[in-house]
């Protein structure tokens, strides 16, 4: 009898605990989860010897963004290459950085050495290649943006 009422005391003092830190972990959660939610909307256009970026979002002034032009292998097929698939992972062959704008404006050209292979290009937002102002708003790691699934 005895040992059964010191298995449930401990049993509920467990379980109070794992209530408690619970609750923590989730109003932790929640002070991080004022994320907000980042939109670009990019327009890529295609010359013959590079790729033009243009764009709006609601991103801060001072945000930096990286261009990155991907080539897949020469067996990559047509399909491969819209599902952004290949056997051998495309090879990053160039890379441009570009500074948001006053409105979110931005624009940047990526050069590429031919217009007969297939290529990926990858607009990208890292935020630990910021200042510390943008780092602020969105987070070191990016804790404060919403996920995405860009």
């Amino acid at each position: 009898m005895i040992r059964i009422f010191i298995l449930v005391t401990i049993m509920i003092s467990i379980s109070g605990c794992r209530v408690i830190l619970t609750q923590e972990q989730a109003a932790k959660e929640q002070k991080i989860k004022a994320s907000e939610v980042i939109e670009i909307d990019a327009k890529l256009l295609v010359h013959r010897k590079r790729v033009t970026i243009r764009g709006k979002s609601n991103l801060k002034q001072g945000v930096r963004l990286t261009a990155t032009l991907k080539l897949f292998p020469d067996s990559a097929t047509m399909l491969d290459v819209l599902n952004s698939r290949s056997d051998n992972e495309p090879k990053e062959i160039n890379a441009r950085y570009t500074t948001v704008e006053e409105g979110g404006e931005f624009l940047l050209s990526v050069p590429r050495s031919s217009d007969e292979k297939r290529y990926r290009v990858d607009l990208t937002l890292d935020p630990l290649n910021q200042s510390k102002e943008v780092q602020h708003k969105y987070g070191m790691y990016g804790e404060k943006m919403e996920s995405s699934l860009g």
